[in-house]
């Protein structure tokens, strides 16, 4: 059976549907998503292990175009047909500084993905593209590397695993913030069931804030406006805008929320507020790492 399960010379075409509805069922906009306010910085990925191996190399995945994709360079193409996933793994394991390529279906790239369980069991094979796993003998190579595989035709995304020690950093970092709980607003392309397709509006903003501000779990109240998160959103996207604008990307709260005891009922009587899209804490995003990672 053809390892890329697809027809030779059948490109699967982009359907005419609508826009927000091909946003939505992609996994990388709802990361994206989490990542522009910083809740899923060390646990988004895999994280690259270097048991018996060389502590220099870096892998990355290689996430493909889609059948609906609005990724700048999969623009109009539709999904690859089996020939060009053969000619693009062929084409990466040419390059003197790859050491190993493994092709991975939906199934595969959602397992490996590393998704922290509160994304995760939002998303399904199919929210998720077909992608290379590619490994480089040493992690220095990586921007050139990045460079050309990004130029190859039905290549959509490429994302850099974690390497351990900067996993151990973020994991030291976060452990300083587990009282924090970041509270996700509707957008205009939300998938969230709260939302009802629905953006939130000021007066949802500002009944969310008042009552933040009065519940006697949190201690501090930040709140993040759209345009520090747009700008977030392009760093985390190497500035490709993703089909989306400004008006596309969610605005959030940040709580301190000292309790531990206290942040699972906190998080479940804001989720029912008018207005949020998700909330996530930091110490779930912290109790799954460390489960990922058997400690």
């Amino acid at each position: 059976m053809d390892q890329y399960a697809g027809v030779a010379g059948e490109r699967e075409a982009p359907s005419q549907g609508d826009v927000r509805g091909r946003r939505v069922r992609l996994s990388w906009l709802l990361v994206g998503t989490l990542l522009t306010c910083g809740v899923i910085t060390f646990t988004a990925w895999r994280i690259l292990s270097f048991a018996g191996g060389n502590p220099n190399r870096q892998a990355m995945s290689v996430f493909l175009c889609a059948a609906e994709d609005v990724h700048q360079a999969c623009e109009g193409r539709g999904a690859p047909t089996a020939a060009e996933k053969h000619m693009i793994e062929q084409r990466i394991r040419a390059m003197p500084e790859v050491t190993d390529v493994r092709f991975r279906n939906q199934q595969d790239s959602l397992r490996d993905s590393g998704l922290i369980g509160a994304v995760e069991g939002l998303l399904g094979p199919s929210a998720v593209a077909e992608s290379f796993r590619v490994v480089l003998a040493d992690y220095r190579d990586l921007p050139e590397a990045k460079r050309k595989i990004r130029a190859l035709p039905g290549v959509a995304q490429i994302t850099p695993d974690q390497r351990s020690e900067d996993a151990r950093r973020h994991r030291a970092e976060g452990e300083k913030k587990r009282d924090e709980v970041t509270i996700f607003l509707c957008e205009r392309a939300s998938a969230f069931p709260n939302c009802d397709g629905r953006k939130a509006t000021k007066a949802h903003k500002d009944a969310i804030d008042t009552a933040l501000r009065t519940m006697p779990e949190a201690i501090s109240v930040e709140f993040v406006g759209r345009d520090k998160v747009w700008a977030q959103w392009l760093e985390n996207t190497d500035g490709d805008t993703l089909g989306m604008t400004s008006e596309d990307v969610p605005e959030c709260f940040i709580v301190r929320v000292p309790d531990l005891t206290q942040i699972e009922a906190f998080v479940a009587k804001v989720e029912a507020m008018k207005g949020v899209a998700h909330v996530v804490s930091k110490q779930d995003v912290l109790d799954d790492w460390d489960t990922r990672q058997g400690g």
